[in-house]
């Protein structure tokens, strides 16, 4: 009896992984039993079963057969977590044609979501804020008014908190210039 687990691998926070097929092992009907170190992937121990693994690791899978014949092979798991942010520094809402109408934040698989997004004017004054929302969406980003009218053009500064998917938080400021 022969296992072989698909070759070490790296990927991004957030992104899933098949720990197991089925077609690693070369006779899965002589198999008699079959673990897994360690144990707590034992439940992905099935076809088309996907892990979203928040730190690197390394498994092993055994294999026994009926003939008391042991086979075994590890394979390594590297979670990179480089972040995925985009804050872009300009936007020129109303101008339907660019799709750079909203300010908002922008983020990758690894951000599980945006605790709050602030934009002040030059004085320090908050202009714009909200709270809990998933990145990617124009609905939850500032459309460029304040008070129900649009802003004169001019630079404006925002503060954001970001939490990631391995619970790790991190904080952006810059600055953001709207356009009309």
């Amino acid at each position: 009896m022969l296992v072989v687990l698909d070759p070490d691998t790296t990927l991004h926070l957030g992104q899933s992984i098949e720990v197991w097929r089925s077609t690693a092992v070369n006779y899965p009907d002589r198999a008699k039993s079959i673990s897994v170190t360690p144990p707590e992937l034992d439940s992905m121990l099935c076809d088309n079963c996907l892990y979203t693994p928040l730190n690197s690791f390394r498994y092993r899978v055994t294999v026994l057969d009926s003939n008391g014949c042991r086979a075994t092979d590890d394979r390594l798991v590297v979670v990179d977590k480089e972040r995925y942010v985009y804050v872009p520094n300009i936007f020129q809402p109303d101008n339907q044609t660019d799709g750079n109408d909203i300010f908002t934040i922008f983020g990758g698989e690894d951000v599980d979501r945006v605790l709050y997004l602030r934009v002040f004017n030059r004085w320090g004054k908050a202009v714009f804020e909200n709270r809990d929302f998933m990145p990617n969406d124009p609905v939850a980003g500032w459309d460029g008014r304040i008070a129900g009218e649009k802003a004169v053009p001019e630079v404006f500064v925002y503060d954001t908190e970001i939490l990631f998917k391995d619970g790790q938080k991190a904080r952006y400021r810059g600055d953001v210039t709207l356009l009309r």
